[in-house]
């Protein structure tokens, strides 16, 4: 009787995660697209490097593989992420460029999460903490590039440092 309970309650909540998580996908998408058209933009032919970093990026976001390993509270932020890109694009193509060592900053962070996420996968194991590090990467890049959209907390390179060694003495205990 209580599994039967717990069934009817389960298919009871379908139905609005479902409507929820459409609407969702449906302005991550719109998002995107508006980063892709500022891709198109002539303007942007300037800046292969940091465009091939916005593909990959934007690939990462809304992977099929990616986005069901993340919360909801994680799934709810998404769209800030994709908008941080959006206005990344939008001030770089009005003032003309960003400082070359941002985008090899953060394909380091991007290289040290997958990294250490293959580690951890190697173990066959989950660890919380390299969710948690995914999304203060994309808080970090926030931080940089959409400060109007405000981060979930105090983010910044030492922060996300700390974590990548809190991770890497885990894998290495």
């Amino acid at each position: 009787m209580q599994f039967e309970t717990a069934v009817q309650a389960g298919r009871e909540r379908l139905y609005p995660a479902h409507a929820e998580l459409s609407v969702s996908a449906r302005t991550w998408f719109t998002e995107a697209r508006a980063v892709r058209r500022l891709l198109d933009d002539p303007r942007a032919r300037a800046y292969p490097e940091l465009a091939e970093e916005t593909h990959a990026h934007l690939s990462r976001l809304l992977s099929d593989a990616i986005i069901p390993e993340f919360s909801d509270d994680w799934l709810r932020q998404l769209i800030r992420y994709v908008k941080a890109e959006e206005r990344r694009w939008q001030r770089l193509l009005a003032r003309g460029g960003e400082p070359p060592q941002i985008v090899r900053e953060l394909k380091e962070w991007t290289l040290r999460a997958q990294n250490l996420a293959a580690q951890v996968s190697a173990e066959m194991r989950w660890l919380p903490q390299l969710d948690e590090l995914r999304a203060w990467i994309e808080e970090y890049r926030v931080s940089l590039y959409a400060q109007e959209l405000r981060t979930l907390g105090p983010v910044s390179a030492l922060r996300l440092l700390t974590r990548v060694q809190d991770i890497e003495a885990w894998v290495t205990r």
